[in-house]
């Protein structure tokens, strides 16, 4: 069994802002009586559906893989003239800077770079007592077409880090705000979509390093193109001091010190196509801390609109947990 305190060095967060996706027509955030004012009257889902959509965005979520924009992002740089276009420079022998402002240039395998930007993936390796399976790193922005005419627009602060730490623990953490819209992407892909991003979150399993055990969250993702849910917003108790180690929303199992496997601590809070906001706000224990009672372990959230409490849904965290080795 991992310790409590174990996690909170697995989370290795230093707290901050809760960032969001950006909203043309933004709610005011952190309001105990739900996530905002909703743009349209309503509202016009039954907790039958509020329960379908949440599980509709928590698996959007979790079609976003932080991988495969490294992929189609390491693919575009390969097009590029080494060196000259565009310019590149090493920093700290880690960190690869390409372009610079107001760089306009097209390599001689005519792929276009208009790129500010610093990337950086390492290979898998074995780093002391750490294997990490990946490395990225994106920070700043703006377009590439490849040879074919397909185009990335991006603008981005993007990290993820995947690693199996010495206890055996496998910890899947990063962060990504900004939006990147592939137009080479499949139809329906989540790359080709234009998704806005505002969100930290950690995955962690338990010391084989494939069954998940834990899962913390803050903020989210805008542009979803599901059936109903356009936003999800993971959000900590309103009012509460963030656990040392988490992030906000948290789901976990006895292997990291959770004593309610069946409630997450936090809300989640969900904007339809229509503009409507609901919250589905759950009361699970703080991790390593017991339930107050019964109903706050069971595994049920009320559901707020406007203000409105609508009643109580009951769903299955196997949505969050359902995953092996990786949640994507």
């Amino acid at each position: 069994m991992i310790s409590l305190s174990l996690f909170y060095a697995l989370a290795g967060c230093s707290g901050g802002d809760d960032a969001l996706p950006v909203d043309t027509n933004p709610p005011p955030f952190g309001s105990d009586t739900g996530y905002g004012v909703p743009n349209v009257s309503g509202p016009s889902l039954d907790l039958t559906a509020v329960a379908a959509a949440l599980e509709e965005g928590v698996r959007g979520i979790r079609d976003t893989d932080p991988v495969e924009l490294l992929d189609v992002m390491e693919q575009l740089l390969n097009h590029q003239d080494p060196g000259s276009c565009p310019s590149y420079s090493e920093t700290n022998n880690d960190y690869y800077d390409f372009g610079r402002p107001r760089e306009n240039c097209t390599a001689s395998s005519s792929a276009l770079f208009q790129v500010d930007m610093r990337f950086r993936r390492n290979p898998a390796r074995q780093d002391e007592s750490v294997y990490r399976f990946e490395d990225g790193v994106i920070i700043g922005g703006s377009r590439i077409v490849d040879p074919d005419g397909n185009q990335m627009d991006f603008s981005l602060q993007f990290t993820h880090d995947d690693r199996i730490i010495s206890t055996g623990n496998r910890k899947l953490d990063g962060s990504w705000f900004g939006v990147a819209s592939w137009d080479g992407a499949v139809a329906g892909h989540w790359l080709g979509e234009s998704l806005s991003m505002g969100f930290k979150y950690l995955w962690i399993t338990g010391t084989d390093g494939v069954t998940p055990s834990g899962f913390t969250a803050t903020g989210g993702v805008a542009g979803l193109v599901g059936p109903v849910v356009d936003s999800v917003v993971f959000q900590m108790p309103f009012g509460e001091e963030k656990v040392e180690g988490t992030l906000g929303f948290t789901l976990g199992t006895s292997a990291i010190g959770s004593q309610c496997e069946a409630e997450p601590y936090g809300s989640v809070n969900l904007r339809t196509h229509e503009g409507e906001w609901y919250t589905v706000r759950f009361e699970g224990p703080a991790l390593g801390s017991a339930p107050d009672d019964a109903e706050s372990c069971d595994g049920c959230g009320a559901v707020l609109y406007a203000g409105e409490d609508l009643g109580e849904v009951c769903v299955d965290m196997a949505m969050f947990l359902d995953w092996q080795g990786r949640p994507w």
